[in-house]
């Protein structure tokens, strides 16, 4: 599952810096659907279900997704916000093509977010995900290496706790660039939940949250009108459904 998730955040990675060089800019919601298009193709190869619900949305448009996971006895659900990294550059005379440092201007700090995102997180754990590339000053960030693997595109998808993002106060690569993790890691190998285990490696001190059971909205899942229903009163862009039930556990043992 790390190799994994390693590979798809070098796609996130790498697409973005494709979209740059043909003059596009990708949207958060545009990244987050491939994503987890991709993995909805992908894993049941492996035996590891995945369900998708998205809001059927005109203009209004909520402003997160629930990721939801089943394995064993584990039933762990995240709030998630996706937040893309802006290339931006220099505007001043004679230097328009110097890029400046990267910051993620969709988090618009006086919105309050992030205290939105910790608020309506109800029985799930509520985490920001971040889409990155290396078109920033500040790009020698993604060079860091995690777990020993070669960077920079594992950096591709990075996560935090919004806990983290809301004491930092900052849209700075530099500010929450300690905090973030990159995806493949929340992926723990161990005794119990991995999941809960790798939310110990983005905040030590964020209390995790675990479902007693299936969530209410799993008795939608095949109801078209009660699920939109369910999504637009929670705010949600959508709903992603993993299930490992049929999983072996050597599938989560990094490598």
């Amino acid at each position: 599952m790390q190799k994994y998730l390693r590979d798809l955040s070098g796609v996130v990675w790498r697409e973005q810096n494709n979209a740059y060089r043909e003059g596009l800019n990708l949207q958060e919601e545009t990244i987050t659907e491939c994503l987890l298009l991709q993995m909805a193709r992908d894993l049941p190869k492996a035996g590891f279900r995945v369900r998708l619900f998205t809001r059927e949305r005109e203009k209004d448009t909520g402003a997160d997704w629930v990721w939801f996971f089943r394995q064993g006895s584990c039933r762990i659900g995240f709030r998630v916000q996706a937040k893309k990294l802006y290339r931006r550059h220099d505007r001043r005379l004679g230097r328009t093509n110097q890029v400046m440092p990267g910051r993620y201007d969709g988090h618009v700090l006086k919105k309050g977010q992030t205290k939105t995102l910790i608020k309506r997180a109800g029985p799930n754990n509520p985490i920001y995900v971040f889409y990155n590339h290396d078109h920033v000053k500040n790009r020698q960030l993604f060079r860091q290496v995690s777990s020993g693997f070669k960077p920079p595109s594992f950096w591709g998808c990075s996560v935090a706790s919004a806990s983290f993002v809301e004491r930092k106060k900052s849209r700075a690569l530099s500010v929450l660039h300690p905090g973030m993790r990159p995806l493949h890691e929340l992926f723990q190998y161990g005794p119990g939940c991995g999941l809960a285990h790798g939310l110990k490696l983005l905040d030590p001190g964020m209390k995790t949250k675990m479902h007693d059971g299936d969530p209410e909205w799993v008795r939608l899942q095949e109801n078209t009108t009660e699920m939109q229903s369910y999504l637009m009163a929670e705010n949600l862009n959508g709903i992603a459904y993993f299930d490992a039930s049929e999983v072996g556990d050597d599938f989560f043992v990094p490598r």
